[in-house]
């Protein structure tokens, strides 16, 4: 094993070669990129935390799901995921209701007497546009 060591001259040329290497930091980014435009940079809108986790699709928490299940989808859960897929596929507020007045509600008797669930489900998809 000893007869595979590296000469001291080798030892020193490694050691050289990784001193004379320089370590690029966060403050070289000029260096590396000379062309970045400092103002671009700023203008880019940053995103709060709210935003990141909720995202812009149609979030149902679970007691809202099972009741809108019961009442409005009459416990139809496939119906129900496909509408919620369909609702957030939608890009607008407007066209959401739409999807939901001329679509949804009339397959299932246009949730007579339960105007109650019909709000809740109506503010969560205004509530995604707002």
């Amino acid at each position: 094993m000893v007869s595979e060591m590296p000469t001291s001259e080798e030892v020193e040329k490694i050691f050289a070669e990784f001193v004379a290497k320089k370590d690029l930091l966060k403050s070289d980014k000029d260096f590396l990129n000379p062309e970045a435009d400092q103002e671009n940079t700023k203008n880019i809108k940053t995103k709060s935390i709210n935003d990141i986790l909720t995202g812009k699709e149609l979030s149902v928490g679970l007691n809202d799901r099972l009741a809108f299940v019961k009442h409005l989808f009459d416990g139809n859960k496939e119906y129900f995921d496909k509408a919620i897929t369909q609702l957030n596929e939608i890009d607008s507020e407007e066209r959401s209701l739409a999807f939901v007045e001329n679509l949804v509600k009339p397959e299932f008797d246009n949730w007579t007497g339960q105007q109650e669930y019909e709000k809740r489900f109506i503010d969560l998809i205004k509530r995604r546009f707002a």
